[in-house]
């Protein structure tokens, strides 16, 4: 094969074909949609003025209006970069290996494949990574709402492991949270979310029909069941309940550019470096939103 432009173009077009099959063949292991907040982006970050104590605010007009500045706490969501590359030697080209291409390509599908399965992980990874949220601490923790006379605290980590009584210490404990406003959150918890090495457990309090001595299980499908793929290796023993019925999800996932390959296609630079470059880009980011929407066990 000569490396000439018509060529360098052809060979491009296959590999972005590859690239686009292989990120539309992935299937992801769990479906996580009803957690997830799926926010595009158009700039090198995302403000989301909703994300702080202003939040809400109705109140009964009684003389002046109460003013409230928007973005107080500025919850901003920057986009990461994520490259990935891949080199063919030239005398892959110029040696007509006519199974060494197909197998590039191959190669190229894969990457197509690894970005899918990376935007999937975005969906937990606020939660799981405990990432920081609109008060600039850790998600899963003691935070405050509101600000001067009117504040309200939340707590979402529990301080022993998941079992059946801190299951129920859970339940209460959101059912007690309020608005600076006075009014309760309503936080009303639908899934539960764990790995492989949770199943048991997770089973014997939310899964059981019956107990061992016959009686109903008070406590059963009380929340949907989730089992991830995410709940492994560093995460494994973690748990989270989730509120995933609200308007506002407890994660965020932020697309500013999705997946996308470019190719060297200039001969003579091919031919200086005596190879050709596959060069993978995308951006994005992954965050959390109110604390009051979900609860976590096993966080440090």
């Amino acid at each position: 094969m000569d490396i000439t432009q018509s060529t360098l173009n052809e060979v491009y077009r296959n590999l972005k074909k590859s690239f686009h099959d292989g990120s539309a063949e992935y299937k992801p292991g769990t479906d996580l949609s009803m957690v997830c907040q799926d926010v595009p982006s158009s700039g090198r970050s995302n403000l989301y003025p909703f994300l702080d104590q202003n939040y809400r605010g109705w109140r009964l007009w009684e003389g002046a209006r109460e003013e409230k500045e928007a973005s107080v706490s500025k919850y901003e969501l920057k986009n990461d970069t994520y490259e990935n590359t891949l080199i063919i030697p030239i005398e892959d080209f110029s040696d007509d290996n006519a199974s060494q291409l197909p197998m590039h390509g191959q190669t190229v599908r894969g990457m197509g494949n690894g970005w899918s399965e990376l935007k999937y992980t975005w969906q937990m990874m606020g939660l799981l990574t405990n990432a920081k949220c609109f008060d600039g601490t850790a998600y899963f923790g003691t935070h405050t709402y509101g600000a001067g006379k009117t504040k309200t605290t939340v707590n979402n980590k529990a301080a022993a492991a998941f079992s059946e009584a801190t299951f129920a210490a859970a339940l209460a404990e959101a059912a007690a949270w309020k608005w600076p406003d006075g009014i309760p959150t309503r936080t009303q918890f639908t899934h539960i979310f764990f790995g492989p090495q949770s199943y048991a457990a997770v089973f014997d309090v939310v899964g059981k029909q019956f107990l061992s001595a016959g009686e109903s299980n008070p406590w059963y499908n009380k929340v949907k069941m989730v089992e991830c793929d995410l709940f492994t290796g560093d995460y494994a023993g973690l748990i989270i309940l989730a509120d995933c019925g609200k308007m506002i999800k407890p994660a965020l996932r932020q697309i500013r550019e999705d997946g996308q390959i470019v190719q060297t296609r200039d001969p003579e630079k091919v031919l200086e470096s005596r190879k050709v470059k596959v060069l993978g880009y995308g951006r994005g980011a992954y965050g959390v939103t109110f604390p009051h929407l979900a609860y976590g066990f096993g966080f440090a």
